[in-house]
């Protein structure tokens, strides 16, 4: 998706696809429910959402089977919940998530414990902000993490099962 694209979601919304990303966008994304029903399902994707900027997702479930989950330079999640299994990355803010490859071209490499910065961060640096949601995130690696950032939880339960690292920010 082109840079600034909306994504409004009535009722449930299925994407099943395994060699590249469920959702991807060039810049920033935002994703709207547009009921109390609203839910995005993906299963068996290399990424979940992927954006190379910012991830403003309001008011939706979205329901991840996964190698990388919801990975941008920014992410926002409000009034949503979270329900992943990544055999990765759960939720990256501040890195270079780059453009769609397949696994043997090394996507999400390199991972968390060395991320590609996107340059020099923004003032502040990047954020990742989850606000009244429930997060339920299952993963081999790394949970929620952000390079040169800020992570913020409001008014959230939070809930990770990590074999490596919960939650991390450097």
């Amino acid at each position: 998706l082109p840079d600034g694209s909306t994504i409004i979601v009535e009722g449930k919304a299925n994407i099943v696809y395994s060699d590249y990303h469920g959702i991807f966008s060039e810049g920033t994304l935002t994703i709207k429910g547009a009921d109390d029903e609203s839910l995005i399902s993906m299963d068996s994707v290399m990424g979940g959402i992927v954006a190379v900027d910012t991830i403003d997702i309001e008011n939706c479930d979205i329901s991840l089977d996964c190698y990388g989950g919801i990975l941008g330079a920014n992410l926002i999640i409000k009034d949503s919940a979270i329900d992943m299994v990544a055999s990765e990355l759960g939720i990256l803010g501040g890195s270079d998530i780059g453009t769609p490859k397949r696994l043997d071209s090394a996507l999400f490499t390199p991972y968390i414990t060395a991320p590609t910065p996107l340059g020099e961060a923004p003032e502040g640096g990047y954020f990742i902000t989850i606000e009244n949601s429930s997060v339920d995130i299952t993963t081999g690696e790394v949970g929620i993490g952000i390079q040169d950032g800020n992570i913020t939880l409001t008014d959230s339960d939070i809930k990770i099962e990590s074999e490596y690292l919960g939650i991390i920010s450097f």
